[in-house]
């Protein structure tokens, strides 16, 4: 056979299988492209600045913002028509539909599939998330009952448990409990019947469940989740199964985390209805618009606060704060800065020793082109100074006294990976079983000059061993010689029920190790406050100590600012200090400790 002939065969053989197959391989090139455009999407919303990414969820479950994925839904639904059969299309389809948030479009694509899914566990979850988020109960009920998922997945959970809440009824609530155990509105809804039915070890088991909360209970991994605990909070306060403090935590956890969701939104509008003489909620719903970026809602809200209550002091600071960030980047800001200035005096005024408050006025001033902006940041420098700080702590001259750099790692707490502040690692403390108490940490940006780490408390109980449950931040180990050391951090915090704050520096390895620095750290009723206390080092020995920032008890606690810096007097300076016997251990604060 000639090569002519060779070359006629395979050209005729390419074009019976383009004539028999093109259509399906033109669809499937179609639905690559689609692919790629949601993967691009995909990536493009989870790492957006305030990306609402929930910790153990799907990415494609989480609704992209402004329908990005909307040109490779379209992708997928043009190859979905060019080759109908195909059932990767279909699914590709489905996952594209569930990650703009079309659950009628998902359901569509993969309802046809759910024959498919005992062979393929990730289709059988998205079909069953496509249900169950597109208000199918009875069908996501039927498909789970029908074959169950190979393992353990939170979204199922979520998902299934929602779907029997949805469903009702005693035997669906009972169905959803063993889904999610923890969960708040089930097992507050259990509680209720368990108690008109007078069974009252089934009563107490659900209230113990209600006070001994996994963080799953306010951290779904299906926000609709939140629209049902919502509902049952108000009535967990009202009827005693939580204390206020418990409330007021939760509260704010839920204000930091998930200020987005108009079911927080709702909850605190019934608190304000039922308690319309208590200031707290306001001030958490103006939070909530705060943290939003909604600053007309923000402002009406604080400026609510001060009717209810005008000596609540906090919010004639975060007023300002409002008024500075709603500003304009350009000359027309100055009657926001004017507006700035006036509450950051007011504030001032109310609460002098805060030094965050001090600056904030000093800046707005400076940007005003104010006089008064000099004095002001020469006396908020003072605070800061640490030269001038340990020269008044040990009476000596300013002069004689010298401080070199900070040791610690990302003081500032500024620099994050994911959920882990870089340099910090987080320990905590929960009894020996690990099940008495529970709290939140990360990063919180609504505070003034930037950043800060948070540690909140959501619930705590006294442990079976006697001691206090706890959760920290554990800095890098330091080099720490025989010279001594000033050792400061800034910090707010609410009322503690029980317990307080800690900052460390010692050996955290040994039980019977160095301690340098072992500071209590009161409650500042939500005032900034910084602390300086002065140790004296060690021999190179017992060099390798850490910094570490404690809450330790049932409150709230933001810090920032964590420093070990070394300090040199001169021969004057350190003859005075010899003849009058003064070492380290005094202590600074610019807010009143015991």
């Amino acid at each position: 056979m000639t090569h002519k002939r060779w070359l006629a065969l395979w050209i005729g053989f390419l074009a019976l299988v383009l004539m028999l197959h093109g259509q399906a391989m033109l669809a499937s090139a179609v639905g690559n492209w689609g692919m790629m455009g949601l993967r691009d999407a995909l990536v493009l919303g989870a790492g957006r600045t305030g990306a609402a990414i929930w910790p153990g969820r799907f990415p494609l479950y989480q609704t992209l913002p402004d329908r990005e994925a909307e040109p490779a839904l379209l992708k997928f639904r043009q190859a979905a028509t060019m080759d109908p059969g195909s059932t990767a299309i279909q699914w590709a389809l489905g996952r594209a539909a569930l990650a703009v948030g079309d659950f009628a479009a998902a359901i569509d694509a993969l309802a046809p599939l759910a024959a498919g899914t005992r062979l393929n566990p990730l289709l059988y979850q998205d079909t069953l998330i496509a249900f169950g988020s597109g208000g199918k109960s009875a069908q996501a009920i039927a498909l789970y009952e029908s074959l169950r998922p190979p393992g353990y997945a939170r979204v199922i959970s979520d998902t299934m448990a929602l779907a029997y809440i949805q469903t009702g009824g005693s035997e669906a609530l009972e169905k959803a409990w063993r889904l999610r155990p923890g969960d708040l509105y089930v097992n507050y809804q259990l509680w209720t019947q368990a108690q008109q039915d007078g069974h009252l070890a089934s009563a107490t088991d659900y209230s113990y469940n209600l006070t001994h909360f996994p963080i799953e209970a306010l951290a779904p991994a299906d926000e609709r989740v939140l629209d049902y605990a919502a509902q049952v909070i108000p009535a967990l306060l009202e009827e005693g199964v939580w204390e206020r403090n418990e409330t007021l935590n939760a509260v704010s956890f839920l204000v930091w985390r998930y200020n987005q969701t108009t079911a927080v939104e709702r909850l605190l509008e019934q608190l304000i209805e039922g308690d319309p003489d208590q200031a707290d909620w306001p001030f958490y719903l103006a939070e909530l618009y705060h943290r939003r970026g909604d600053w007309a809602q923000a402002e009406a809200a604080y400026q609510h606060v001060l009717r209810v209550d005008p000596a609540y002091v906090q919010a004639y600071l975060r007023l300002g704060m409002v008024a500075e960030a709603s500003s304009p980047a350009s000359s027309e800001a100055r009657p926001q800065f004017l507006e700035a200035a006036a509450w950051y005096e007011h504030y001032h005024r109310l609460a002098p020793a805060d030094p965050a408050g001090l600056k904030a006025w000093a800046d707005v001033l400076e940007a005003l082109g104010d006089p008064q902006a000099a004095t002001l940041r020469e006396e908020w420098e003072l605070k800061r100074d640490d030269r001038h700080v340990v020269a008044g702590m040990l009476g000596v001259p300013v002069e004689s006294v010298e401080v070199g750099p900070n040791l610690v790692r990302n003081a500032q707490f500024e620099n994050w990976e994911g959920a882990n502040a870089v340099g910090w690692r987080l320990g905590l403390y929960l009894g020996p079983g690990g099940d008495c108490g529970l709290y939140s940490t990360g990063s919180d940006g609504l505070v003034p000059e930037g950043n800060a780490a948070a540690i909140l408390t959501l619930w705590g109980e006294a442990t079976p061993d006697g001691a206090r449950t706890y959760a920290e931040y554990i800095g890098e180990a330091l080099a720490i010689t025989d010279t001594m050391y000033v050792v400061s951090l800034d910090y707010s915090s609410s009322p503690f029920t029980e317990g307080n704050g800690l900052l460390f520096l010692g050996d955290y390895v040994h039980y019977d190790g160095i301690v340098l620095v072992q500071q209590v750290l009161p409650p500042t009723h939500g005032q900034w406050c910084t602390v300086h206390v002065l140790a004296d080092g060690v021999a190179a020995t017992h060099s390798a100590l850490v910094p570490l920032v404690r809450n330790w008890g049932g409150g709230e606690f933001w810090f920032r600012g964590v420093q070990v810096k070394p300090v040199s007097l001169g021969s004057g300076a350190r003859e005075l200090l010899r003849m009058q016997g003064l070492h380290g251990g005094q202590v600074v604060c610019s807010c009143s400790l015991p």
